[in-house]
């Protein structure tokens, strides 16, 4: 089974499904998280489970967040539906579509499909960043801190 690209995963799991029977998709603002220390559990294939934490600002999510980024050589489209918002988008060639459903102030079910992969991703709010936290934190497993502003991108 072919790994969808990294940058394609990630941009999908951060955005919003589109089932081959949807509509045209509109022009939509995509959609933001609440500002503060968000945990993000992604199910991966092969039943893996990778946690992770992000301490994000608007700043933060607006920059770094795939839902409001545009990277070159990609494009994202994004449709309001009922319980949250469906995405379709394409990189290099390669397309992931999926759905993110929620509130985006409390808890996001993000499902994604890419090249034949399915990923689940539940993110959740834990509350406000904690002291020596900063916006762009990100707390990987193994619990190793870097900031998005210090990662290639």
């Amino acid at each position: 089974m072919k790994r969808p690209s990294f940058r394609l995963t990630c941009a999908a799991l951060a955005g919003v499904g589109l089932g081959l029977s949807m509509p045209a998709f509109a022009q939509v603002e995509p959609p933001h998280r609440k500002p503060g220390m968000w945990e993000q559990s992604i199910q991966l294939p092969g039943d893996r489970v990778m946690t992770m934490q992000m301490c994000i600002n608007e700043e933060t999510e607006k920059e770094y967040s795939a839902m409001g980024k545009k990277m070159a050589g990609c494009t994202q489209e994004f449709q309001k539906i009922p319980g949250g918002y469906s995405f379709k988008g394409t990189c290099h060639g390669k397309t992931a579509t999926g759905t993110a459903i929620g509130d985006f102030d409390k808890a996001i079910k993000v499902e994604v499909d890419s090249e034949g992969t399915h990923m689940t991703s539940n993110l959740n709010y834990l509350g406000p960043c904690p002291a020596g936290r900063k916006p762009g934190d990100l707390v990987m497993p193994g619990g190793r801190v870097v900031n998005m502003k210090d990662m290639p991108h």
